[in-house]
């Protein structure tokens, strides 16, 4: 009897073991990076990080063009990129986190990733009665990848251009929205959900990075009826152009309302234990009839 409630304690104690092992803190590293050029002048980026926010932006205009980007990147895994190029110009940003999670549990445990992929747009705007002279193009990319170990695990990326043929987009990996060809020189996708799982073992770690990119460029001259713009309420810029030029390239991906602080994290993790061997049930009764022989023959001796 004193043996069976010592076996019952050790099971109900490393059960509960496994139930308050503690979940792993991750060690975010930020990135953000931008650029701005006009008729070949840089513009000087501002950018500044610590250990919760890193940001970067660039804004630059003068009689050839004009251009602005900005990017940023927050500890909870919320990023935001932006760029806008009109004249001979364009404009780049880049936002970015990684972290590192250690399996310091002392047991096998699956990690549940749950990230979020923002919603924005990308476009190429030619004003009304507007139209490309040969040479003439502007043009809008986007570019958003998740890595584990090395590995891509997701991609998804775009670029929609317009010139004297028209407007055209090109598309690799996940397309955010099907629905949407970008042949009127927009494309626009709402927030996606991106879950996995991995395995870790005992002291076994997980490098995750996630990237976002985008550019604007533009090689167009002055606008004779008037200036582009893009429509109303889907402005993440404000035009920063004192000429007024036929056409422009700008986007936006990720979440505007988390740079007032706001809205949801873009990554989070939980973690369980990884299910332990289960014996076969062939097993199983050998266990059995082993422990019934052995209780079979103490009771003889006894007798």
């Amino acid at each position: 009897m004193r043996h069976c409630k010592h076996l019952t304690f050790t099971v109900l104690a490393w059960a509960a073991w496994l139930v308050a092992a503690p979940a792993v803190q991750a060690n975010p590293s930020l990135a953000a990076s931008s650029n701005a050029q006009a008729g070949g002048v840089a513009a000087s980026p501002s950018s500044g990080a610590d250990a919760d926010f890193a940001y970067s932006s660039s804004w630059i205009s003068n009689s050839d063009g004009s251009a602005q980007s900005s990017g940023f990147a927050r500890s909870n895994g919320s990023y935001a990129v932006s760029s806008q190029a009109t004249g001979s110009a364009n404009a780049s940003a880049h936002a970015g986190f990684s972290y590192s999670l250690l399996n310091d549990t002392g047991a096998a445990q699956i990690y549940s990733l749950h990230f979020k992929i923002y919603g924005g747009y990308i476009g190429a705007y030619l004003a009304e009665g507007e139209s490309f002279s040969d040479g003439e193009f502007i043009r809008s990319d986007y570019l958003a990848s998740i890595g584990l170990n090395g590995d891509k695990v997701f991609s998804s990326s775009a670029s929609i251009r317009g010139d004297k043929n028209g407007f055209s987009m090109s598309h690799d990996g996940v397309r955010l929205n099907p629905g949407h060809d970008g042949a009127d020189g927009e494309y626009f996708w709402n927030y996606l959900y991106v879950d996995m799982e991995r395995t870790l073992a005992a002291g076994e770690s997980l490098n995750i990075v996630a990237q976002l990119d985008i550019s604007s460029f533009a090689q167009v001259g002055a606008a004779s009826n008037g200036c582009a713009e893009p429509p109303t309420g889907q402005t993440a810029l404000s035009t920063t152009t004192g000429e007024c030029y036929k056409a422009q390239a700008r986007g936006f991906y990720g979440d505007p309302f988390i740079a007032n602080g706001e809205g949801a994290p873009g990554f989070t993790y939980t973690l369980s234990p990884a299910q332990q061997q289960v014996p076969e049930p062939a097993s199983l009764a050998l266990v059995f009839l082993s422990l019934g022989l052995a209780w079979a023959g103490t009771k003889a001796r006894k007798a």
